[in-house]
């Protein structure tokens, strides 16, 4: 009679431990879970900006212009990349920590503007203190090369790849100035 109510408690126990064990099996797969998702959500966002070596189309030149007016306090940099003889259309230019679209033109240039109005008025004082409310600019930390200077990178497709190339430094060319 001992012996059955020891072998029915060990068998009650066995069981409660099973359960146990599934339940925290569950637990367990409940919480890796979303850090497993968490995970790989960081990769998909994590692109790849990996320069190319060499690039299917020649630059001929590659212009940087200071603009002003048209407006007051309007200014920027118009820039101006002309390849020759190539099928190859650029989409992007990575420049000065901005990311710019570029726009085929009717001489088969690509061209775009990096605006540095701001519209924003700014308080300069010799005394830092009147200076308080001048807000800091704002740095793009997701911006994907380090560039120095002048230095350009042109994103292009081919085989509905996007590809990036770093054309080096833009030439500095003539002040447009606009009526």
């Amino acid at each position: 009679m001992i012996n059955v109510k020891r072998h029915d408690l060990c068998l009650r126990i066995s069981i409660s431990i099973k359960q146990a064990m599934k339940n925290i099996k569950t637990i367990s797969l409940i919480l890796a879970l979303p850090l497993v998702l968490i995970s790989f959500a960081q990769c998909a966002s994590n692109k790849s900006f990996k320069l190319q070596k060499t690039a299917p189309f020649t630059i001929k030149q590659a212009i940087s212009q200071n603009y002003l007016g048209g407006r007051q306090g309007n200014k920027g940099e118009k820039i101006t990349i002309a390849l020759s003889d190539s099928d190859i259309v650029l989409d992007s230019l990575f420049y000065k920590n901005s990311t710019l679209k570029l726009q085929h033109n009717a001489e088969g240039n690509f061209t775009c503007k990096l605006s540095f109005s701001t519209g924003k008025h700014y308080t300069m004082h010799e005394n830092p203190q009147e200076e308080y409310d001048n807000k800091a600019p704002i740095v793009n930390a997701n911006f994907p090369f380090k560039l120095k200077g002048n230095e350009a990178v042109v994103s292009y497709l081919k085989n509905d790849i996007t590809y990036y190339y770093n054309i080096g430094s833009l030439t500095k060319g003539e002040v447009i100035i606009y009526p």
